[in-house]
């Protein structure tokens, strides 16, 4: 009994900080092309890879190259299919984002800032 107690504890403390991380509503962020939501899930500084070119921008200078990727190629569909934490400050999130029957890979990794996990880099990739 003790052993199914700590493995329990054990998971949900794995687990709780990926809770607070707002999943779904960055799915609808990324779908609706509402670039300012995004970032406002951002931390100071955000890394933007997009088709390997990457920069380090501020959040409103990240939102503007990801307005220019979304108004080029609009969501047909996005869903985040992969939410992992790396480490106890940093975790990951990366799903399916199609647009014109193009497929790629945008990615999330989240860093924690005073207690909350910001989004830290952001990756799109064509696959």
């Amino acid at each position: 009994m003790k052993l199914i107690i700590t493995l329990t504890y054990f998971i949900l403390t794995l687990i709780s900080p990926l809770q607070s991380i707002p999943f779904s509503e960055l799915e609808q962020a990324v779908i609706q092309a509402d670039v300012n939501k995004i970032v406002s899930y951002g931390a100071e500084k955000i890394l933007v890879s997009v088709n390997n070119k990457e920069s380090i921008y501020s959040k409103s200078q990240a939102a503007i190259v990801l307005k220019d990727f979304f108004s080029k190629k609009p969501a047909d569909s996005f869903k985040i299919s992969v939410k992992s934490q790396k480490q106890e400050n940093i975790s990951f999130a990366a799903g399916e984002y199609l647009s014109k029957g193009a497929k790629y890979r945008i990615s999330f990794q989240f860093k924690k800032v005073d207690e909350q996990f910001k989004i830290d880099k952001i990756v799109i990739a064509e696959i």
